[in-house]
């Protein structure tokens, strides 16, 4: 995880893993970028409705689902791993 403060918004980036590629969850102020095998999907930190452990893996990484709603309304779930201090530092920054 890397954490800068820029101003008076605060950027943090946390590595996620999917299917053996390697993405992002990046903050930047009130926005949370979810970059993912080449695409990335901005996602307003307040659209996340649950961010849970699904279970524990080796090299201590944790097994994650994201649930969150688009601009449309829909709710849309991703599912991926990352280490355990950074599931614990997102969740809390999150407050889910």
């Amino acid at each position: 995880m890397a954490l800068k403060n820029e101003g008076e918004k605060e950027k943090a980036s946390f590595k996620i893993y999917v299917d053996r590629e390697r993405g992002s969850i990046d903050l930047r102020g009130d926005d949370l970028i979810l970059s993912i095998a080449g695409g990335s999907r901005t996602i307003k930190q307040s659209y996340v409705v649950g961010f849970d452990k699904t279970c524990d893996m080796a090299l201590n990484k944790v097994g994650v689902t994201m649930s969150f709603y688009d601009f449309f309304g829909n709710k849309e779930t991703r599912e991926f791993a990352m280490l355990e201090n950074d599931y614990r530092v997102l969740k809390k920054i999150l407050k889910k």
